[in-house]
């Protein structure tokens, strides 16, 4: 080697090209990062940061089922390493947390994130009713293990913040948001454009006015997908001061109504409250309060509040309770207040009353100061829908990993929720709501990676955990909300399970999951939990949150299960045949021979002495 070297020198082209290969290959070899097999310590390397959030919906018209966030950028970038994050202005913390690993923009440089109804239809979709019309943000960071970083209820950062947009929809600003945005920008408003029912908050160009900043935002018709339709587009004008009100002298009269989004609900909805106080006069009234008590199984996900003719609005909530101030609200003003609520998936009917106040220092007829609604609280449906394969281990880097749903054909799956639960703190990790998707022809439905057959519903790979986990389904349809990250294993309204594992651990957290005396499953009960799924035999067969009919074999999403490879059988006991001894000629004893005693039966099988002799 040694000889080889210096006869190289003695061409110094050819060395000096030798060289830094030799180099390049040691820099390689250091700097590159190990890979392990674990899925719950996943290396992603950061996206560019040249995507940008291009168009954001977050009022449209009815119950909210067009809502939508579009990202846009350098057409086919992968969105790999980047996160979306939805921001709550009441509370100035995370709502909604989405990975976007193993997503791209399209050929045109769009990706669109929303409801399963928006048109087209969007790369990724989120719950019905899910983006808050504000005062609230959304948010684009860079971080590798997005959910791992960005749990529910994070604080507002600047750290690896990629682009931002801080909206409302005649809102005051939010301060507590306003530090996602480069100094100097405004927050925008989605009614500027005098429709905000129809309209979305845009770039107009698309792309344009750069990370973090809102001068260029414009309110224009929705165009999820393609090109901002801003030709007719009118810059939202600047806000001019307001003049601070002249108070009348003497006493107000307050008048408040309540009325609800639904008149009848059922456990695990998201449903909306909106209070309006009228000042009928003759003054201005003076500190006004509000104060809104939910029932029990009832919880508050976020308020937001619009005053006309008034100052000095603000919301505040907790988990149950809503409190509306405003400092000065004129003669002819008006208060709205729109509180989202929760159905808690143990709430007990049949009917859930919500009562709301309001005061003031000079409200003259306090009679008509308080307002109720009451809605119906139907049983939640069941369910003919059951899991029928879960796949969570995959050759390679775990990019075919599935859950696969089956029922009667053409079922709508619309208030059920896919949870999937982690061992080490037997709680939620994933929740995939189903609103808006059914089974297909054949009775079957995939949720998995992009790149597994048949798939329906794509989650980012290497999602599914490998065991002891589990794979639960829910009736709930405001899935995220009532499982958000986190979430304590719970049997309320679950329709099945199944309890895994790619070994023989056994998770005794997780199995009140199923019913009982019924096992967990272990997907590598053949030495070949790689290639093979863990799948019911025959499809449906066993019945909910039973796993007798598990068997492991050829992974099958969207077809038939068990037509390939052998199923598992079902373990028997086997008793060992008794050996009798063959009977000997008795010999006369040798008067010195010592016998060995006789070695009782070990498993079943005799053992005959050995004579000294």
């Amino acid at each position: 080697m040694v000889t080889s070297f210096k006869r190289l020198r003695a061409y110094p082209l050819i060395f000096m090209v030798c060289v830094s290969a030799l180099l390049l290959t040691s820099y390689i070899v250091s700097a590159a990062p190990v890979v392990r097999s674990a899925k719950r310590s996943i290396f992603a390397v950061p996206a560019a940061s040249s995507v940008l959030i291009n168009e954001v919906d977050a009022d449209s018209p009815s119950t909210d089922t067009a809502e939508f966030v579009e990202l846009y950028g350098p057409p086919s970038t992968p969105l790999d390493g980047l996160c979306i994050l939805f921001f709550n202005g009441s509370t100035d913390k995370s709502y909604l947390t989405q990975d976007l690993d193993g997503y791209s923009l399209d050929a045109n440089g769009f990706f669109v994130f929303g409801n399963p109804g928006v048109i087209p239809a969007p790369a990724l979709t989120f719950a019905n009713n899910t983006l808050q019309n504000g005062p609230d943000a959304v948010a684009l960071y860079e971080a590798a293990a997005c959910l791992t970083t960005f749990p529910n209820n994070s604080l507002v950062t600047t750290t690896n913040l990629v682009d931002a947009i801080v909206y409302g929809n005649g809102d005051p600003d939010d301060v507590g948001l306003l530090p996602l945005l480069n100094a100097g920008q405004a927050q925008v408003d989605e009614g500027g454009g005098g429709n905000a029912g129809s309209q979305s908050n845009a770039r107009c160009a698309d792309g344009s006015g750069g990370a973090r900043n809102t001068a260029t935002y414009r309110q224009v018709t929705v165009s999820p997908g393609t090109a901002n339709n801003c030709a007719a587009a009118t810059a939202t004008p600047a806000p001019v001061a307001t003049q601070t009100p002249v108070v009348t002298p003497g006493v107000a009269d307050l008048q408040i109504s309540k009325s609800s989004s639904v008149s009848a609900v059922s456990a695990g909805q998201l449903f909306t409250y909106t209070i309006v106080i009228n000042n009928v006069g003759p003054g201005a009234a003076q500190s006004v309060a509000v104060r809104d008590l939910l029932p029990a199984g009832l919880s508050l996900t976020s308020a937001a509040i619009h005053v006309q003719k008034g100052t000095g609005a603000k919301v505040v909530t907790g988990s149950t309770e809503l409190t509306g101030t405003v400092t000065t609200l004129n003669a002819g003003g008006v208060v709205t207040i729109t509180a989202r609520t929760l159905v808690a998936l143990n709430a007990a009917g049949p009917t859930l009353t919500n009562s709301a106040d309001v005061t003031a220092a000079n409200d003259s007829t306090p009679a008509n100061n308080t307002a109720s609604v009451t809605v119906n609280l139907a049983p939640a449906a069941g369910s003919a829908v059951l899991i029928n394969e879960v796949d969570a281990d995959t050759p390679g880097s775990d990019t075919a990993e599935f859950v696969e749903l089956y029922g009667p054909p053409n079922t709508s799956l619309n208030g059920l929720c896919l949870v999937l639960l982690n061992g080490t703190n037997d709680s939620s990790y994933l929740a995939e709501d189903l609103d808006g998707y059914s089974l297909d022809a054949n009775g079957y439905f995939v949720i998995g990676n992009a790149g597994v057959s048949n798939v329906g519903l794509t989650i980012a790979n290497s999602t599914i955990q490998n065991g002891p986990d589990a794979a639960a389904l829910y009736v709930a349809s405001a899935c995220t909300a009532v499982f958000p990250s986190g979430t304590a294993l719970t049997t309320v309204n679950l329709v099945d399970a199944i309890v895994y594992d790619f070994g023989k651990t056994v998770d005794a957290g997780l199995s009140p999951l199923l019913n009982a005396g019924q096992a967990q499953v272990d997907e590598d009960t053949n030495n070949a939990g790689a290639t093979q799924a863990s799948a019911r035999c025959p499809d449906g067969s066993g019945g909910a949150r039973v796993t007798t009919a598990y068997r492991q074999v050829a992974p099958s999403p969207g077809g038939a299960n068990c037509t390939t490879g052998t199923a598992t059988p079902t373990a028997t006991a086997t008793l060992q045949p008794i050996v009798t001894p063959t009977p000997q000629a008795k010999a006369t004893p040798v008067p010195t021979a010592t016998a060995t005693p006789v070695i009782a039966l070990s498993n079943q099988k005799l053992y005959l002495p050995l004579v000294t002799r």
